[in-house]
């Protein structure tokens, strides 16, 4: 049964169209990326293929012939379907971090999306765009990240591809003749063989050192990329603990303030309470008299004497008025 139809992209219309109009000559000179493309089209019900290598060959079936462009939607502020270079945009203005609605057939579009999201050149080279689960437990909505992509520091090689190898290595023959060790589809074991005999002589080694060399080099590969992710995990923790040491700063910051407020209040109100009046000092706040006079025992003692400094949470000690009232008589009610 074929799926349902869809919204295509920029590359299956032109590959549909170039169906439709008989398969020219010329349009597609490069590779077989056009019949990867009309393979998908063709479980879709647009095309229909037969043969295989030169006798490969395409046409597009009634619902491809009257296939048009469905109506684009958008929810949510996202765009239902968008080209992948669109979808690279959106990310980019989003700062990285573009977070998709609770929506299973939106997701599923943007799924597409981020797997065509490869060769568009607006994709920033190193990284690539992948959908992660977030909240706790991945409960949160899905979003859609940048992450690394190595790929993009490895240079291809072009390696020709003869139709035919006449003579096989034993070791390539035992591998075709063990089915144990295809791990491919039937019909591509053939050409992994004639990838194996290929390896041997991009090398320059017989067969079994070339994959130990081969092996070696994804060894490294692996290893230098686990050291760049660690680097860079270490680098972003680095960074996360700078950033919650400065954030418990100003939250410590922020509370001392608030405790220092509700202090001078306690002190205000406890001077208060005796006739006296709250006086910030260098070396403590001190509770002084509001008697504006002197003593009333005849030393003629000014009563801006008559102090006290406040207990650690902002009241006076019983002992400390009394000591006030005997020392500075008539200073305090």
């Amino acid at each position: 049964m074929a799926e349902k139809l869809d919204h295509l992209n920029n590359r299956q219309v032109k590959v549909l169209r170039w169906v439709r109009d008989g398969c020219p000559d010329g349009i597609f000179t490069k590779g077989y990326e056009h019949r990867i493309i009309a393979r998908a089209l063709e479980r879709r019900g647009l095309v229909a293929i037969t043969g295989t290598g030169p006798s490969w060959k395409a046409v597009a079936t009634a619902a491809g012939n009257t296939w048009k462009e469905p109506p684009r939607e958008e929810s949510n502020g996202l765009m239902a379907e968008a080209e992948p270079d669109t979808l690279i945009r959106q990310l980019l203005n989003a700062g990285g971090n573009l977070v998709l609605p609770k929506d299973s057939a939106l997701e599923k579009k943007y799924e597409q999306l981020v797997r065509l999201s490869l060769k568009p050149p607006l994709r920033p080279k190193g990284r690539k765009l992948e959908i992660v689960l977030t909240g706790p437990w991945n409960q949160g909505p899905k979003t859609i990240v940048f992450t690394e992509y190595f790929d993009d520091y490895v240079t291809a090689s072009p390696v020709p591809m003869p139709e035919r190898i006449s003579r096989y290595h034993p070791a390539v023959k035992a591998y075709v003749g063990n089915n144990e060790w295809h791990y491919v589809s039937s019909e591509h074991v053939s050409r992994a063989a004639q990838l194996d005999v290929l390896l041997s002589k991009y090398v320059g080694v017989d067969l079994p050192q070339a994959r130990a060399v081969a092996d070696q080099q994804i060894q490294q590969c692996d290893a230098n990329l686990s050291r760049q992710e660690a680097a860079q995990a270490s680098a972003e923790a680095s960074a996360s603990a700078r950033a919650s040491y400065a954030a418990g700063e100003a939250q410590a910051s922020a509370q001392a303030v608030q405790d220092k407020a509700a202090r001078l209040m306690t002190e205000q109100k406890a001077c208060a309470a005796i006739g006296g009046h709250l006086t910030e000092n260098l070396f403590g706040d001190l509770c002084v008299s509001n008697a504006q006079g002197s003593t009333t025992d005849g030393s003629h003692t000014s009563c801006g004497y008559a102090q006290t400094g406040f207990q650690p949470d902002g009241t006076l000690a019983s002992a400390d008025i009394a000591a006030i009232k005997d020392g500075y008589p008539g200073c305090l009610p």
